[in-house]
């Protein structure tokens, strides 16, 4: 992984999967989560889920590559402290990637 950093995130990578698939996301239900690498892990499987919907080829793979640099442990880290309360007010039960 590089360690470059990018408008505050570990990498342009984390900063633009965190901008254009996870912010503002609030599916996920933190509830029982504590953990921010249990978190990445969920929102790493919910990114690839969605560009594998999308097709196969060499497209998705170079997009899987483009997420396999994201620092998914961060992303979930900065959920946990900004969004908690938000999804935990709005009663988002079940609901899961």
């Amino acid at each position: 992984m590089n360690d470059t950093k990018y408008n505050g995130w570990t990498n342009y990578e984390t900063w633009r999967v965190h901008l254009e698939m996870i912010d503002g996301y609030y599916g996920i239900d933190t509830a029982d989560i504590s953990d921010a690498y249990e978190l990445g892990l969920i929102l790493e499987s919910y990114c690839e889920d969605c560009l594998e919907s999308q097709g196969s080829g060499l497209v998705l793979d170079y997009a899987l590559a483009f997420l396999h640099d994201v620092n998914w442990h961060e992303i979930g880290k900065a959920l946990l402290e900004s969004y908690e309360p938000v999804v935990r007010s709005s009663n988002l039960k079940g609901i899961s990637p």
